[in-house]
């Protein structure tokens, strides 16, 4: 599965559907890109960058909870990495 940066949502943890660890905040004036990894127990999560209007100053190594709206998914197929 893939989602585009911008159409992650910062969401409650109760509401979320993963969290990211933030590992650096870029700050580009009219858009934030929150750089991190997928939150996992294992702590070998997938990198992922969200991007967000406005300014934005999360603390690196905390956890952002964020919504992935299934409307926004593109879905590959594990084998041929195909867009199905």
């Amino acid at each position: 599965m893939g989602i585009r940066p911008e159409h992650l949502e910062v969401s409650d943890e109760q509401n979320a559907d993963f969290a990211l660890r933030i590992q650096a905040v870029e700050s580009l004036g009219a858009e934030t890109l929150i750089h991190g990894k997928i939150e996992t127990q294992s702590g070998d999560g997938e990198p992922m960058v969200v991007r967000l209007s406005g300014p934005h100053l999360p603390d690196v190594n905390s956890l952002m909870w964020l919504h992935a709206p299934a409307q926004y998914w593109h879905l590959f197929d594990a084998n041929t990495q195909q867009r199905l």
